[in-house]
């Protein structure tokens, strides 16, 4: 585990920082972006898993706040006409 940490820990930021980025959503159709929010669930679940797999609380908290905020968003536009 702590000698993969030096990739995981990267891999996790990246993750967290283009979960957090909103600006990627511009000029999607709503199925298109409820595509992509899905996919970005997916993959912050995983990367969650490997968070707390790898000893990483923080960054598994991190990736928790995404998630709720991910499955917020998904809700809000599975609503829209």
């Amino acid at each position: 585990m702590i000698e993969q940490q030096d990739r995981i820990i990267p891999s996790l930021s990246v993750r967290i920082r283009s979960l957090e980025d909103p600006s990627s959503d511009g000029g999607l159709s709503v199925d298109e972006l409820l595509s992509q929010l899905r996919c970005d669930l997916v993959e912050a679940e995983s990367g969650r898993e490997e968070a707390r797999e790898a000893g990483l609380p923080l960054a598994a908290k991190h990736l928790e706040r995404a998630i709720t905020e991910l499955k917020m968003r998904l809700a809000a536009l599975e609503e829209t006409p």
